[in-house]
């Protein structure tokens, strides 16, 4: 049910200094004093674990400037570079929202720029997501006949640290629940299947709220432990980038009394992440990222673990039934991502 999508990044909207391409001059006002802009349109993808419904890709960009004297222009663009000239020389105000294939505005930016006479004049914009709130629309089921009084525990925190507290509904062998008015940005979602007050199954995921639009998830508790024992964890959470994020385990067949090794995976190219890990929905510990040490020879310390991997070693491990979850943050907080697995450890054979 976890698979690493796609994550909003900051769109780039450059103003470059030479060159040209399709030209914009649907300006109003005049001036016999002129400069011009080269706008270079680029965008990149956000990346989140639950998605919201509407697409994040930029298609086309709707591009609005004020300056001297009420002078305005305005365009749609689905160009990546676009020139704007004959612009009067003095201060103006460029105002760029971007929007999917399906006409959803998905971000804006602003900024200032003083055109100077006769040059082509070089600045930045950052398009950033709406800022808003949206809704976040889960579902859960497990088969009825496994758990005789459930309860589904659902915790919501944002990366700033807010927490939240969703309304659970149960019916039957189904949970839902819908939680409005929360603020765009990364959280970290905690769900727990109990029966009664002993915890069957828990997974923990990183959702993304859109301004304006609905996040869904769905979670199957379809394999989960029937008659609880006890394990004791002792787990490392190490921080490690979140695009993409895989587990990976030791052996294709568990028998209590086992070492398990499971590890996550992210690609070499990212570093100065943080990994955190959870049990059953039981976080287990942290790991944060540290820089490279040198001994007194000024070789390389050998660090916990490589950069880019994380790996927990539990041993001995009882028979039952496991989810592990994998949460994966970067240092600023900005992207984040996460895996999970199952696996189940059998009674030990004679």
């Amino acid at each position: 049910m976890k698979n690493m999508t796609k994550w909003l990044s900051l769109l780039a909207i450059l103003f470059f200094l030479t060159g040209c391409s399709v030209a914009a001059n649907n300006m109003s006002g005049n001036s016999s004093r002129q400069g011009s802009i080269r706008l270079n349109l680029g965008a990149s993808r956000l990346i989140q674990t639950l998605e919201p419904s509407v697409s994040m890709d930029a298609a086309s960009y709707e591009v609005t400037g004020s300056g001297p004297n009420g002078d305005t222009f305005s365009f749609s663009s689905t160009d990546t570079v676009v020139v704007i000239t004959n612009l009067a020389v003095g201060t103006w105000t460029v105002s760029i929202i971007a929007e999917n294939a399906d006409g959803t505005a998905i971000g804006s930016g602003s900024q200032s720029i003083d055109v100077a006479m006769g040059q082509t004049t070089t600045i930045t914009i950052s398009v950033t997501p709406l800022t808003g709130t949206g809704t976040l629309n889960l579902s859960a089921f497990w088969n009825a006949g496994d758990v005789d009084n459930p309860n589904l525990v659902v915790t919501l925190n944002s990366v700033s640290g807010t927490a939240y507290s969703p309304t659970v509904t149960i019916s039957g062998s189904t949970a839902t629940s819908i939680t409005t008015n929360l603020p765009n940005g990364y959280y970290m979602l905690n769900i727990s299947l109990y029966d009664g007050s002993a915890l069957t199954m828990g997974t923990v995921e990183i959702v993304y709220i859109v301004a304006n639009q609905t996040t869904y998830g769905t979670f199957a508790f379809t394999n989960i432990n029937l008659n609880r024992g006890s394990v004791d964890f002792n787990v490392n959470l190490e921080m490690a980038n979140p695009i993409p994020v895989s587990l990976t385990n030791d052996k294709s067949v568990y028998y209590d009394g086992d070492s398990l090794t499971l590890s996550a995976i992210v690609p070499a190219t990212y570093s100065n992440l943080n990994y955190q890990w959870y049990v059953n929905g039981v976080a287990q510990g942290f790991y944060q990222y540290q820089s490279p040490k040198r001994d007194n020879r000024n070789n390389l310390c050998r660090q916990p673990y490589a950069i880019g991997t994380a790996t927990n070693i539990i041993n001995p491990i009882s028979n039952g039934v496991y989810c592990f979850d994998v949460l994966v943050f970067s240092s600023d907080g900005s992207e984040a991502g996460s895996a999970t697995e199952t696996i189940t450890v059998n009674p030990a054979t004679n």
